[in-house]
């Protein structure tokens, strides 16, 4: 991909490294209309880890959500979960 900056073009390129996030890791949910920890969640996203579930109706509200809390220490991790949600 190359991106147009302040009249100067800039390449980018992908990373081959993989490390795992100290703030640690996600498993992500949809939803339709079943019952979680005893609340009927309608066609939502449910996000969770070892200590928080999130539960929200749009991507954007889940990472505000997760990025808002701290609850990712890496920005490549932010961004993987966003592409992922």
């Amino acid at each position: 991909m190359i991106w147009w900056t302040s009249g100067s073009l800039c390449g980018s390129k992908g990373s081959e490294k993989w490390h795992l996030d100290p703030a640690g890791c996600f498993i992500i949910e949809l939803t339709n209309d079943k019952i979680r920890n005893g609340k009927l969640c309608q066609g939502k996203i449910i996000v969770r880890n070892n200590n928080i579930a999130i539960a929200g109706l749009t991507a954007k509200e889940i990472l505000d959500t997760i990025i808002e809390r701290g609850l990712v220490s890496c920005l490549d991790h932010a961004a993987y979960l966003g592409e992922n949600l």
